[in-house]
């Protein structure tokens, strides 16, 4: 039984042992959903309900000796996919896992075909690109308040999204991991560009990172009470990342830059914004300071923040050109099917 097979079998043992009435239907995402599960992964499991009163609920299930990332939400209506397809593309990697009146099994293909419709292709790229625009914002107003720290985090947030806007444009790949290796792959002058700002070769070890990580949620655990991004199998979970990570013989940079990005994302999920980064930092108790830093949160200067700008440019550009390259294909053979359609009917 393969790693795939096991946690798809827990997921329906999950759902067959606490299914309620309201559910409509649920999926496995991540490498779950794409199939290719290992020894490190864990199991996001989607459940979409029919109250139109349940907000998205995350939570942290153990189950069966598996840590189960749990997301209900309500049903939106399949009108969303089209209308928001960029949020939804994560699709892709969806398996599902009960479905009892066939709606998902109905709603993915048509939101895959749609995605890889033109109109679909535009709207997309333009959603996309207004993520990139949002971190770009906060990059400005960082700016504005003399906050390089908080600049520093918003203009690497715009790199990645618009990583993942050429990933998808190119690829159709979703997951962080593969995003990378293609910007290495075949952006080699940009990644090198950005590796030599972000990355920090002579950060503090591993270990030391991911204690100053698990410090550092504990103390926003502590501030904000509980919430599934800072509950301990967190730390569990993101050592289990940096473990696969380092057998698969990843660069230490890489690793290093992941647990910064946890920390973000700790940070984020107790409501602070890139906005008030600096704020938080200096009104931090020193210790956790000290974990930040260790962490690898620096201010960038004025001329690594406008490297960095050149690269999300640039990046963005590559994410369009991408998209028009696809939509010319697509239209292209639209137009020879009308073609033979039309000799057909003559």
């Amino acid at each position: 039984m393969t790693h795939t097979e096991r946690l798809m079998n827990t997921a329906r043992e999950y759902i067959v042992s606490n299914k309620q009435s309201d559910w409509v239907f649920a999926y496995a995402g991540g490498s779950v959903g794409r199939g290719d599960a290992d020894a490190y992964s864990n199991l996001n499991l989607y459940i979409v309900v029919s109250s139109i009163d349940c907000k998205w609920n995350c939570s942290n299930v153990l189950y069966d000796g598996v840590t189960i990332h749990l997301n209900i939400q309500s049903w939106e209506g399949s009108g969303v996919m089209r209308s928001k397809p960029w949020a939804h593309r994560f699709l892709r990697e969806a398996r599902i896992v009960y479905d009892p009146h066939g709606a998902f099994d109905s709603l993915k293909p048509a939101a895959l075909e749609y995605f890889e419709s033109a109109e679909g292709r535009r709207k997309m790229l333009v959603q996309s690109q207004e993520q990139v625009q949002h971190y770009l914002q906060c990059l400005d107003s960082c700016i504005r308040n003399d906050d390089l720290l908080g600049a520093s985090l918003a203009v690497q947030a715009a790199w990645m999204a618009a990583t993942s806007s050429v990933a998808w444009m190119r690829h159709g790949a979703c997951s962080n991991g593969r995003v990378l290796s293609i910007i290495q792959t075949e952006e080699p002058e940009t990644y090198t560009a950005f590796r030599s700002i972000c990355a920090q070769e002579n950060a503090v070890p591993i270990d030391g990172s991911l204690m100053s990580l698990a410090n550092y949620r504990h103390y926003l655990r502590e501030q904000n009470g509980s919430i599934s991004g800072l509950e301990p199998v967190m730390d569990m979970q993101i050592a289990r990342k940096v473990e696969r990570m380092l057998s698969a013989g990843s660069e230490i940079h890489t690793v290093h830059w992941l647990l910064r990005r946890e920390a973000v994302r700790c940070y984020i999920a107790a409501g602070g914004t890139f906005r008030n980064f600096g704020i938080h930092y200096h009104r931090s108790p020193y210790p956790i300071q000290h974990h930040l830093d260790q962490l690898g949160f620096i201010a960038y200067s004025s001329k690594q923040l406008s490297e960095l700008l050149r690269q999300v440019d640039r990046l963005a550009d590559q994410a369009k050109r991408a998209s028009e390259i696809t939509i010319h294909e697509i239209s292209r053979e639209s137009g020879i099917v009308g073609k033979s359609d039309r000799n057909q009917t003559s």
